[in-house]
Parts: C-alpha cells; sequence; structure tokens
C-alpha cells in the first residue's frame, strides 16, 4: 500500500453521518473516478462466487468505508470517503494488474490451499450489520 493510502489528508472528504450515507458519497467518488477500460470494475473479487458469495457491491463498499476509519471515527460515526477511495482505488487497480495472472478464477473456500492458508492464518472477517438490517452474511434479500 502505497504511503498516501493510509494517511489522512486536509483536503480529504470527511462525513458524519450514517452508514448508508457514507455508502453514497463513496459510491458517487466511485462512478466519477471510473474513467478508464476496466477501471474500478472489481472483477477480480468474483462478487457471488466462491468465497464472495452473497457479497454485493454496497458490502465492499462498506468494507473500505470500516477499513478506512481510526477508532475515535467509528465512536464519533464518522467516515473518510477520500482515504476510503484512495484504498479501493489501489485494491482495484493491483486486481486488474494481476487479474489474468492471479485473479481470473474465483476462490473457493473449499479448495485444499485455502483451508491449509486458513489454518495457518485465520481468515477473519468483521461483522457489519448490511442495508437490510441484517449482520453481513445472514442477508438473504436482494
Amino acid at each position: 500500500m502505497a504511503e498516501k493510502e493510509g494517511k489522512e489528508a486536509a483536503d480529504d472528504v470527511i462525513k458524519v453521518c450514517k452508514l448508508p450515507e457514507a455508502i453514497a458519497a463513496l459510491q458517487d467518488v466511485v462512478d466519477a473516478g471510473n474513467t478508464g477500460p476496466r477501471a474500478l470494475e472489481f472483477r477480480g473479487v468474483h462478487r457471488g462466487k466462491g468465497v464472495a458469495t452473497g457479497k454485493s457491491l454496497h458490502e465492499l463498499l462498506t468494507a473500505f468505508l470500516y477499513w478506512a476509519q481510526k477508532p475515535e471515527d467509528r465512536d464519533a460515526g464518522r467516515f473518510n470517503i477520500t482515504k476510503a477511495f484512495r484504498r479501493l482505488k489501489s485494491f482495484a487497480e493491483y486486481q486488474e494488474k494481476y487479474f489474468h495472472k492471479i485473479f481470473a478464477d474465483p476462490l473457493l473456500d473449499t479448495e485444499p490451499g485455502v483451508q491449509a492458508s486458513s489454518a495457518m492464518m485465520p481468515i477473519q472477517i468483521p461483522a457489519w450489520t448490511c442495508q437490510h438490517g441484517n449482520v453481513c452474511g445472514s442477508c438473504t434479500s436482494t
């Protein structure tokens, strides 16, 4: 991750709001930044397949909004939209750069390599409430 991605800048857009408003703000920035071929398509995420089964773009944006928060931001309901976008864009560019080499096939949690990695390094995904009010992973609404 580049030095700037994890730091806050004076011109960052920071919102004190509920999660749905922060997601909408980040989606607006993603839409505005989606200017090149394959830009911000998140092809390597494979939403709906493998370990990302049932995951939506909404949940991907939520994860990056939470990743951009510091503990005091969470307590205050503060979201750094710009920082979340920097990290999301870096993630998308990395995935696109290596799409055909690494990310073309969805990752399946039943594969022996994934199971072996999980045994060495437990995969921990924090729970959050989705747009339907359910804890992430239990949502059956579309």
